[in-house]
């Protein structure tokens, strides 16, 4: 077929339109999707920092993870050589953090100790014990013995006077109790000190041996006297006898000091003043300092038990005793009478010395 040169116009005309059209269609798109590679790239090289961030931080939870694991060994190792019971040997949570061994040791925690009591403040208690006493005596004894006696119409006065020294000693054991308050006060965490007062009763009765010389001078003068009516009579002899002196009560002063080798334990050394009453035909006292120490172990919330060792010295004392009587007699019969007055007087001075080893069981409440 063929185009005229009018239709082969036209439809040239046509075609570089439609060629125009395309061209500017394609610039547009061209135009519009070069942002959108931009940020495409973007977003790649953002994913690329992020790959090498993610990278670093897997790299550092190795490193941790094999810190964990020797610090997991090391622990392992203190759990075979650390004694049972100790912190040491509780195990540790999964993370290892001390979070998970305070929880762990809140649910496996075992008995609660018993409460140790405040060994500062006041305190109070009693105690029993044995004492064993050792007593010496040296007694001098003076005496003057006056009598007259009248037969009808002869009179006569008989004066004796003479002395006795003797010595003895004796030990006896006895059962003592006491009573005892006092206050403690803590100068230093492990270092007690403090003081006490006590009183109690005594029954240590100690037999003496004693052995002696006695001297005695009678003279004897008859009315209507002279020298010729003058008798003189000397005598001396060894004697033998017991006696008895015996311990009744004490009371004593007392200063207390110690260290707490634990929690529940104190060990004491103790000292002071220490005053006994005796009996010996007359009740007197004698002073004496006290040292000793002990030990006092927690029983309960605010109870002790102790348990101590003593010695006391008492002071020597010369006890004297005066002693004086008088007597009379009177005789009749055949058709004579005869009668007899007279004093006794005496004075016995006795030189006491004693010293007592004890020991003692007590029981003590704090009251903080």
């Amino acid at each position: 077929m063929t185009l005229s040169p009018h239709r082969w116009a036209f439809v040239s005309s046509t075609v570089f339109l439609m060629l125009l059209v395309s061209g500017e269609m394609l610039s547009e798109a061209h135009a519009q999707s070069a942002p959108d590679l931009q940020e495409v790239y973007a977003i790649v090289k953002s994913l690329q920092a992020r790959v090498s961030s993610l990278e670093a931080e897997n790299r550092q939870a190795k490193r941790e993870a094999a810190d964990a694991r020797a610090e997991a060994r090391d622990l392992r190792k203190r759990l075979g050589s650390a004694p049972a019971g100790s912190p040491a040997s509780q195990p540790m949570s999964a993370s290892g953090s001390s979070a998970g061994l305070q929880s762990y040791a809140m649910v496996t925690k075992g008995p609660v100790a018993p409460p140790v009591p405040a060994w500062g403040g006041l305190y109070a208690g009693a105690a029993f014990g044995l004492g064993s006493m050792r007593v010496k005596l040296h007694e001098v004894e003076t005496f003057t013995d006056i009598s007259t006696s009248t037969f009808g119409t002869t009179t006569s006065v008989s004066t004796d006077t003479g002395s006795f020294d003797g010595a003895g000693s004796g030990r006896s054991l006895g059962a003592i109790a006491n009573l005892f308050l006092g206050y403690n006060f803590i100068v230093a965490p492990t270092i007690v000190l403090g003081g006490q007062i006590e009183g109690g009763v005594s029954n240590i009765p100690v037999k003496l041996t004693v052995a002696g010389t006695s001297n005695a001078l009678d003279t004897t003068v008859t009315a209507p006297g002279g020298p010729a009516n003058t008798t003189l009579l000397t005598s001396a002899s060894n004697s033998i006898f017991t006696d008895t002196i015996s311990n009744r009560w004490l009371v004593s002063v007392l200063a207390r000091g110690g260290v707490l080798v634990d929690p529940l334990d104190l060990v004491y050394v103790l000292g002071g003043w220490t005053y006994g009453r005796f009996e010996f035909g007359q009740s007197f006292g004698l002073n004496g300092g006290t040292v000793g120490a002990g030990w006092e172990r927690v029983l309960a919330p605010g109870w002790t038990l102790r348990a101590e060792g003593r010695y006391t010295k008492f002071q020597s004392k010369t006890v004297t005793t005066p002693s004086f009587s008088t007597f009379s007699n009177v005789e009749t019969g055949g058709g004579f009478a005869s009668a007899t007055t007279g004093t006794d007087q005496a004075v016995d001075a006795s030189r006491i010395s004693a010293d007592m080893w004890s020991v003692w069981l007590g029981v003590t409440h704090y009251f903080n």
